[in-house]
């Protein structure tokens, strides 16, 4: 019995027992000064990374048309036509980017940044694009680009 006068209790004062919520105003300080974007960064230092998405990443350099994951068989049919491997020593020029292809990576250089792509990376060159191949057994990726020209009276 004292559990149904305490039921009808809550009920009739469920009002007074509900949470209000009301809007404050707050004082925010100002922001601090925005840093200047990667391309006006002169004396920040290099920047250095390893990182398997390294071509896509530079938009100026590259620009990515597809990507494929899976077994090798599958992604290998998706290369471009007339795509070769390029092995250890060569190099890829694509508007101010160089593309240095190693035994097992692909290290990317822009001015004084480098991105590496970890092992195991092969790169593949075909008329104005380039493909990254990474991966292992359990799983591959391909990814195709597009290659910049430079600009002129570099």
């Amino acid at each position: 019995m004292v559990a149904a006068f305490v039921i009808v209790g809550v009920y009739w004062h469920r009002q007074d027992l509900a949470i209000r919520i009301k809007s404050v105003f707050v004082r925010v300080p100002p922001k601090a000064a925005q840093t200047p974007p990667p391309s006006k960064r002169a004396d920040a230092g290099a920047f250095v990374a390893d990182a398997g998405w390294a071509l896509s990443v530079l938009p100026e350099c590259f620009s990515q048309k597809s990507k494929s994951t899976g077994p090798l068989k599958y992604v290998l049919a998706n290369l471009p036509s007339g795509a070769h491997m390029l092995r250890p020593g060569a190099t890829v020029d694509s508007a101010d980017c160089h593309v240095t292809v190693s035994a097992a990576t692909v290290v990317v250089t822009r001015g004084s940044d480098r991105l590496r792509v970890p092992p195991v990376a092969r790169l593949y060159e075909g008329p104005g694009t380039v493909a990254l191949l990474r991966g292992a057994d359990d799983g591959f990726e391909l990814r195709v680009y597009e290659t910049v020209a430079a600009p002129s009276g570099s």
